[in-house]
């Protein structure tokens, strides 16, 4: 799903469309056991997810557990927003 913009974009807007209309403060994804090579659709994934998200001033989080080996920087907090 990360590798595709089709199928983030369709993630992004089906994850919207929950958040709407069951009124949710926001969301936490939980990502676990995360390719490397899909850090770069994530990272992508993420920033829409959140945008269209704090627009109508709702909560993201996003935990990832990636596949294989843990930085140190991994349990420093991000906050992404505007």
């Amino acid at each position: 799903m990360l590798l595709s913009s089709a199928a983030r974009q369709r993630a992004a807007m089906n994850i919207l469309r929950v958040v709407k209309r069951d009124r949710l403060d926001g969301l936490d994804i939980d990502v676990e056991l995360l390719a490397p090579s899909s850090r770069n659709g994530l990272s992508v994934f993420t920033r829409d997810l959140a945008r269209r998200l704090h627009s109508l001033h709702k909560l993201v989080e996003i935990s990832v557990f990636p596949l294989k080996g843990i930085s140190p920087a991994i349990s420093e907090p991000t906050i992404i927003g505007p």
